[in-house]
């Protein structure tokens, strides 16, 4: 929804909102948002979701392919499982940990850079 324009948050907000989901309750009643968001914007509104869930899939560097589930709701399950059973890191993360000597704290270089 970042992509979306302050007059379509708003309005995602509210009905959000009358369908008793807060902000912080999205990520655990993603079903709930996906069926509001259908309702309100249709089609468009699916976009709105797999967009959302394809940002997911890119910070983990996993493939969307959303034919595997029967809804975008149980697509999301599944990714958070293999998120969690894979132990993925999103790429900001990555990108923040890195070092350019792959030093350990004990000041060794890594085996494989000497």
């Amino acid at each position: 929804m970042q992509d979306a324009g302050p007059g379509v948050r708003q309005v995602v907000d509210r009905f959000l909102s009358k369908s008793g989901v807060s902000e912080s309750d999205i990520s655990t009643r993603f079903g709930d948002v996906e069926k509001v968001v259908t309702e309100v914007f249709g089609a468009g509104g699916r976009i709105m979701i797999i967009s959302t869930l394809s940002k997911v899939c890119d910070e983990y560097s996993l493939r969307l392919n959303i034919s595997y589930a029967t809804s975008l709701h149980d697509r999301l399950e599944q990714l958070k499982e293999r998120i969690l059973v894979e132990r993925l890191l999103p790429r900001r993360y990555r990108r923040a940990t890195e070092t350019a000597t792959f030093e350990d704290k004990a000041g060794t270089h890594a085996p494989w850079t000497d």
